[in-house]
């Protein structure tokens, strides 16, 4: 049996510490594994998951650590230092692009990239980008992100459901420009109010205080353009059960990125595939090696106002098309569910257990 510690240093939101515990055991039942949680500030969030990390090696043998949401800034230093910790093998999950951070080229940096064992990329894309700033390709190893396929499911017989005779459109996210850009996508609206199309566009955001203030500037925006009748907004943050209910109303989920702007793959993307939904989504990221236009969803390839009248023209006319939805969800399940997520890591986590226990 191997200790491997997970380190997650966000709060944790849709599931309790024992629950993930729980679900860890459940699909790796050969690991002795442990989720340890951290709070507060970057640097806080370090030097707790540090101190913790520190306790349990003094009290039993670890195999190896994953670092997925953890600051490495100082763990990554304060572990390899210390004669306790520094013999233990490190790996970083890495799911957002490192090019993207000024300080990933300091040397400062390097230095910390260099002492960091093992990589854990969850897209080709993100490996890719590792290796352009010099990470060895023998410490890059791809994973994908996974998803609760029995959590996320299509609606069942007992669930809510969307109408039949409304494309309903959801978008969740942060109210921000660069994947909401909200001028052009109520200029599209009003096009599809204007062409007879019935729709529903429902806005949620995360319930951040700066979004309160932008609501306010969005429902005038939808009051001016008459589309009070088309198109609503809320703002809050949503337990998990809340979440799938929106889910399970809309038939078309939509994220619109201008850039590399989130994880990669996106994870609400595979979320809504995976609840056998219609996600609509740029040509950006990692988005277009999982969607192909019309077969598993609809690609934006430019986020302009002819681009998406055409695409969300397009959703109306194909947002209940159970092949469409079914492939989706198909996909997801062969790629990204937890058994074979699972085993992925398992052989990684074996790669570097059975080295440090071979010494």
């Amino acid at each position: 049996t191997m200790n491997i510690s997970v380190i997650d240093s966000i709060t944790p939101k849709l599931k309790t510490i024992a629950e993930n515990n729980e679900l860890a055991t459940l699909n790796w039942p050969d690991l002795d594994i442990t989720l340890i949680p951290s709070y507060g500030g970057a640097f806080s969030r370090s030097i707790s998951s540090y101190l913790k990390f520190r306790s349990m090696a003094s009290k039993r043998k670890i195999s190896s650590i994953d670092l997925i949401n953890t600051d490495i800034r100082l763990f990554v230093p304060l572990s390899k230092y210390l004669m306790k910790t520094k013999r233990i093998p490190i790996l970083k999950h890495v799911y957002m692009d490192p090019t993207q951070s000024n300080f990933v080229s300091s040397y400062f940096q390097k230095q910390i990239y260099n002492r960091i064992d093992g990589f854990i990329s969850t897209s080709p894309l993100i490996k890719n980008n590792l290796i352009d700033i010099g990470i060895d390709e023998d410490k890059i190893f791809y994973c994908p992100p996974q998803i609760d396929c029995d959590l996320y499911r299509p609606p069942q017989d007992n669930d809510d459901k969307p109408g039949d005779e409304v494309c309903n459109f959801l978008y969740l996210g942060y109210l921000i420009d660069e994947k909401l850009p909200i001028i052009t996508l109520l200029d599209v609206c009003s096009y599809l109010r204007q062409e007879g199309n019935n729709f529903h566009l429902n806005i949620h955001g995360w319930g951040t205080r700066e979004e309160q203030r932008i609501m306010v500037s969005i429902k005038k925006l939808i009051d001016k353009r008459e589309l009070n009748d088309f198109v609503s907004i809320s703002s809050k943050l949503l337990p998990l059960s809340e979440k799938i209910e929106l889910f399970n109303q809309a038939n078309v989920i939509f994220l619109l990125y201008s850039r590399f702007l989130a994880v990669d793959p996106p994870i609400t993307m595979l979320e809504v595939m995976s609840s056998g939904k219609i996600f609509m989504g740029s040509n950006v990221q990692s988005i277009p090696s999982v969607i192909q236009n019309g077969y598993n969803g609809i690609l934006v390839d430019k986020v302009d106002f002819k681009t998406l009248c055409d695409k969300f023209t397009q959703a109306t006319e194909i947002y209940d098309n159970e092949h469409i939805q079914k492939r989706a969800r198909a996909d997801i399940k062969k790629t990204y569910s937890y058994p074979v997520v699972s085993s992925k890591l398992l052989s990684i986590y074996k790669r570097y257990g059975y080295s440090e226990l071979s010494q």
